[in-house]
């Protein structure tokens, strides 16, 4: 079975605000990653496994599962983290990205997993 992780992701800041990602193009995408990387090293991180996910789900028939190095980069974090450090980081995440907060719900699953990944290891 195939599993795919798609996700309605809308740009709400810089050069790229108010398109939708699926609507760039790959040069556009590499514009885009290039203002996170300066700006907003968390959202960089994300859309990185998000990309690296959406790849692995396009060339491999296998169910995609996050790797810790992809679990500690969406929550901003660095190998050997406490649990302490890692609920923290999830918190602060879910209050930005939570559905509730003008979030999304792929987002909120991914940094879900990605907690969860770290803490049940």
């Amino acid at each position: 079975m195939i599993q795919s992780r798609q996700a309605s992701i809308n740009i709400v800041e810089g050069e790229f605000k108010g398109r939708s990602f699926s609507s760039l193009s790959q040069n556009e995408v590499t514009k885009l990653l290039e203002e996170l990387k300066n700006n907003d090293q968390r959202g960089f991180n994300i859309l990185n496994v998000i990309i690296s996910q959406n790849k692995q789900t396009s060339s491999s028939s296998d169910k995609s599962q996050m790797t810790e190095e992809e679990a500690l980069s969406v929550l901003g974090l660095k190998k050997g983290a406490s649990d302490e450090d890692i609920k923290k980081s999830y918190y602060d995440l879910m209050k930005k990205f939570h559905p509730d907060k003008d979030g999304n719900n792929y987002l909120s699953n991914l940094i879900t997993e990605a907690k969860n990944k770290l803490l049940n290891k």
